[in-house]
Order: structure tokens, then C-alpha cells, then sequence
């Protein structure tokens, strides 16, 4: 693939080989998560996948593949056409799974309007504990708190980097920042907010969180059979 876009244009053929090559180094040196390595290397596929086609492209064309050889062509071209269908298959069955559970960011649409629901209904200021930061913070317009990742708070990240992974809402570890954000809400798929009620013992309606008592207030559907479950501070207005 690289040489067949390298005789049209070089530039353009160095870019993607270092697109692909960058990306896959990516994936090896990074620590392994829910996906494997797949997250690391997805920004990067779009290169490589040129590159692939290019490749098959390229060998389809090659010399020798007429007269009794033809059979090689074909076998080729029956071989590119299985890949196309099979990666149609796979990217209209991916999104299927995805409108019932969002996953990654291509999945994210269910969480617009709860974020939005947020903006309308919340009061300015207030601070929100959650895993899901994406959506929530661009359309909600109110501070999120990532508790475990630490992807927009320093202090967890640096955490994170000491204990070498992320943080539970009830990790004991976590409580002196949880202390000092004191966040005004939790916004947590239902199962994780049953953990966190179960774990420290309590109800829906009232429950202590590093020295914060919460109850919930709101569901909202985001897949099939899925909520996402808004606590909110029992001091609070």
C-alpha cells in the first residue's frame, strides 16, 4: 500500500505510513485496558486502513494474474469483497449494540439530553462527580469531577499514576479529595450507584459518601435497561 500511493505521492505516503506506524507504537506502549489495544490504535485506523486497501489494490493489479492465471485475480477480488462486506457487517452490528448501552464516544447520544436536563434543572456552580465527562461537560455547562481517571483534576491523575489505575467512588484513598471537591452530585450508571449504596450502607433516598450524604433524585434512561442515576446532596436546596 505505502509503495502504490508512494508513485502518485510521496508526502502523502510517508504521512500515512507514519499515522499507522505512530499508532500502532501507541497501542503496544500503553498499558492495557476494557478494550485491549483497540482504543489506542482506533484514531489511527483511518491511515491504515488506506494503506490496506491500497495494498490489496496492488496486488490485485500485478502481473500474472491473466490468461490461466486469471483464477488468482479472481480469487483476489472475491477475497477484497468479503473483507468490504464483513467490515460493513461489523461497523452496522457495532452501532446496533451501541443504541442500547453507550459505550466510547461514537455512542454518547443517549447522554445529550440527561446533560441537558442538567443545564435546565441545576443551579450554576454546582460540581459533579462523574465517570461519563464527555458529554456531561459540554452540554450541561457545569464542572464535572472526574474521580477516576482525573482526566480534569490533577491531583487524581497523579494518584492514578502512583496506584497505577483508577479510582472507585468508595475508595478510601479517594476521600481526602473528595473532602475538598465536596461535589454537589453523583451522575452514575445505576449499577455502579447500587454498588456505591450497597458498599456503604444505605438507601437510595440516603447515603454517606466520605462524609457527604447524598439520596437520589433522578433517572434517566440511556440504554435498554439502562439508567443513568443523578445523587444529589441532602443539604442542597
Amino acid at each position: 500500500g505505502y509503495l502504490r500511493v508512494h508513485r502518485a505521492s510521496p508526502p502523502l505516503a510517508a504521512m500515512l505510513a507514519a499515522t499507522a506506524l505512530t499508532g500502532i507504537a501507541f497501542a503496544i506502549y500503553s498499558r492495557e485496558d476494557w478494550s485491549g489495544l483497540a482504543r489506542y490504535f482506533a484514531p489511527y485506523l483511518p491511515a491504515a486502513l488506506l494503506l490496506f486497501w491500497y495494498g490489496l489494490a496492488e496486488a490485485v493489479d500485478k502481473a500474472g494474474f491473466t490468461g490461466p492465471l486469471a483464477w488468482r485475480r479472481r480469487l483476489l477480488t472475491l477475497f477484497a469483497s468479503v473483507l468490504v462486506v464483513t467490515q460493513l457487517y461489523g461497523i452496522l452490528t457495532g452501532m446496533a449494540r451501541m443504541e442500547s448501552y453507550p459505550g466510547y464516544v461514537l455512542a454518547s447520544r443517549t447522554l445529550v439530553s440527561p446533560a441537558q436536563w442538567i443545564r435546565d434543572t441545576l443551579p450554576p456552580g454546582v460540581t459533579i462527580a462523574s465517570r461519563r465527562i464527555g458529554a456531561l461537560s459540554y452540554h450541561s455547562d457545569r464542572e464535572v469531577f472526574d474521580f477516576v481517571f482525573g482526566l480534569t483534576e490533577r491531583e487524581v491523575a497523579a494518584r492514578v499514576s502512583e496506584r497505577g489505575g483508577g479510582f472507585d467512588a468508595t475508595d478510601d484513598d479517594l476521600a481526602p479529595i473528595w473532602t475538598e471537591r465536596a461535589p454537589d452530585y453523583i451522575l452514575e450508571d445505576d449499577d455502579v450507584m447500587e454498588t456505591i449504596i450497597e458498599t456503604v450502607g444505605g438507601t437510595p433516598d440516603r447515603f454517606v459518601l466520605h462524609g457527604l450524604t447524598y439520596g437520589v433524585i433522578q433517572r434517566f434512561e440511556i440504554g435498554s435497561g439502562r439508567d443513568w442515576v443523578l445523587a444529589g446532596r441532602v443539604d442542597l436546596p
